[in-house]
């Protein structure tokens, strides 16, 4: 059934999907049959490919000797196991000259609005929104310190725009991912690098971004926008100085996580995916051939339940046609929520966390627990008593939890003493993991020193 599901939320995407491909990339050269990915690249950007084929950098193994490895190699790594899927770099000069007019027809930039261009790569979709004016100033980052020198070589041999500027363009060692987990390691004491891009704080309802954002993305990266924007009152959070924009490029699981609803793609329908749909104005503007970022990879497995058994089985045709897709989305918080004065964004945090913990629970019970006596309103505005959590749409989320903190009987309401416990072991289920975390790091650095395996309990 869950795969059913699935595959009817794709069937969706391949209607409206593939008319729009057509047209926002049609200027895209499809890989030949039978054609590797060496001559694909070298076809879409053959200068680039020849100075990714003929230049060497530096590889510092773990163990302290230093190696030269080809680029190009370098960058073939990325498909082996263990790497995201989205870890690429675009190889495609039409393709980017595609990207950055769709991110200036979108934006709702300001003159001293930055452009923050964290894919890396060759740097054309920089260039070409520097060539055209749209933004006056960058920061480029790139994921692979291995890549970073060669790469601000290249841009500044090959694009007049980033070599006229250079005094405002800035190349840095940054990887995106890597802050989605440095943040869950180090949590209320983390300080963003997004933050220290920004120069001065502006109003929150201002139409002009402080920064736009151009980076490939995983999905545990969108789940980092998430708490942060829901923290935005500290003062570390890449939020707190303003309302910038995002134009992410996501794959197609992705995608349909975080546009998943309580009528299709329900498996998916879960809380941080919720949340992202509460507390951020989005809309995919473009779809990418996955051909143009490199390396290639192998279709994936999906493992699926069948009738009898539990099996791994190639994707089906139709997710396979999308599995050579990318989307480009745009990004940005909202302005307002709809929440009544006396709701919080921690308490929509918490709302949705433990209303869609289990979308068989009926709801009236389960806010009963919480508010004694708003069964009687829920009735009224159209619930009954077998209303199951899993069936509440997104627009509803907002006026349950205002009915909830605006009862009024509220003050013998247990609902924020719950959520500050859930706040409370929240934070130290972090402590503990960051704990273990770093026995491990200690423990793998003392094994590499000294060349034996040290026993945990005698650390």
């Amino acid at each position: 059934m869950h795969l059913l599901r699935r595959n009817c939320s794709l069937r969706h995407l391949h209607r409206v999907g593939r008319r729009t491909l057509a047209k926002t990339v049609s200027a895209h050269v499809p890989p030949s049959p039978g054609v590797t990915q060496e001559e694909h690249a070298e076809r879409l950007h053959s200068e680039a490919f020849q100075f990714l084929t003929e230049t060497k950098t530096a590889n510092k193994k773990k163990s302290g000797a230093v190696s030269a490895t080809i680029l190009w190699d370098r960058i073939r790594l990325y498909s082996r196991a263990g790497n995201y899927a989205e870890k690429t770099v675009l190889l495609d000069q039409a393709l980017a000259t595609a990207i950055a007019d769709c991110i200036a027809k979108h934006s709702e930039r300001g003159p001293d609005t930055l452009l923050i261009d964290a894919d890396g790569g060759t740097c054309d979709v920089t260039a070409r929104l520097l060539e055209q004016g749209v933004f006056t100033s960058a920061h480029v980052f790139c994921r692979d310190a291995m890549v970073l020198a060669p790469l601000q070589e290249w841009a500044n041999r090959h694009h007049a725009p980033l070599a006229a500027v250079a005094d405002r363009v800035s190349f840095k060692e940054l990887n995106l991912v890597k802050i989605a987990s440095d943040y869950l390691a180090a949590k209320r004491e983390f300080i963003s690098p997004l933050y220290e891009a920004q120069e001065a704080a502006t109003d929150w309802e201002r139409d002009h971004p402080p920064y736009t954002l151009y980076a490939t993305v995983t999905h545990g990266f969108v789940k980092y926008l998430i708490q942060r924007c829901l923290h935005r009152q500290s003062l570390l959070s890449e939020f707190f100085k303003g309302r910038p924009e995002f134009f992410l490029v996501v794959s197609p699981r992705t995608y349909v996580h975080l546009t998943s609803n309580s009528e299709s793609m329900t498996m998916a329908f879960r809380p941080q995916n919720i949340l992202f749909q509460l507390i951020f104005d989005h809309e995919k503007i473009m779809e990418l051939p996955r051909s143009s970022f490199f390396p290639w990879r192998k279709p994936r497995l999906l493992k699926a339940v069948t009738d009898s058994k539990r099996k791994e089985i190639y994707l089906s045709s139709l997710y396979k046609s999308f599995d050579d897709t990318f989307f480009l989305l745009k990004v940005r918080p909202k302005t307002h929520l709809g929440l009544c004065d006396k709701a919080t964004l921690d308490h929509l945090e918490f709302f949705v966390n433990i209303v869609f913990r289990n979308k068989k629970a009926r709801l009236i019970p389960l806010l009963e627990n919480w508010q004694p006596g708003i069964g009687i309103d829920l009735i009224r505005a159209g619930y009954n008593v077998y209303y199951p959590t899993g069936k509440i749409a997104i627009d509803q989320i907002v006026q349950l939890l205002n009915m909830l903190v605006e009862h009024r009987n509220s003050k013998g309401s247990s609902f924020s003493t719950q959520m500050e416990l859930f706040r409370s072991s929240k934070y130290e289920a972090m402590q503990v993991r960051r704990r273990d975390e770093d026995t491990t790091r200690m423990l793998d650095k003392l094994r590499r020193e000294y060349g034996c395996e040290t026993d945990a309990r005698n650390t």
